[in-house]
């Protein structure tokens, strides 16, 4: 009995976890000094779904690894703006060959 429950157990985990997708989106920002970049981390950090943000001056970039089921790079991109910079997304380059 121990057994099926400790496999069932392990199978919904698995799935559960399969199911969490994360995705990544970059945004180019109006940042400028080091408070900007501690504004940003410190409040888009809270947003639902946000899992990991690196916030970059010297490139002026924001990428965010988000919980997609959570969030979308929309709500994302609203909630830089509303801190009051403006955030235009990256486009992922492809490798043309």
């Amino acid at each position: 009995m121990k057994r099926l429950f400790l496999t069932f157990f392990l199978a919904a985990v698995t799935s559960l976890t399969a199911m969490a997708a994360s995705d990544t989106v970059t945004f180019i920002t109006t940042i400028h000094c080091a408070g900007c970049e501690q504004r940003i981390r410190k409040n888009v950090r809270f947003e639902k779904g946000v899992k990991k943000i690196d916030v970059r001056l010297d490139n002026k970039t924001v990428t965010i690894t988000y919980d997609n089921a959570k969030t979308s790079p929309e709500t994302l991109r609203a909630a830089i703006e509303k801190l009051g910079y403006k955030a235009e997304p990256v486009k992922p380059q492809t490798d043309s060959k």
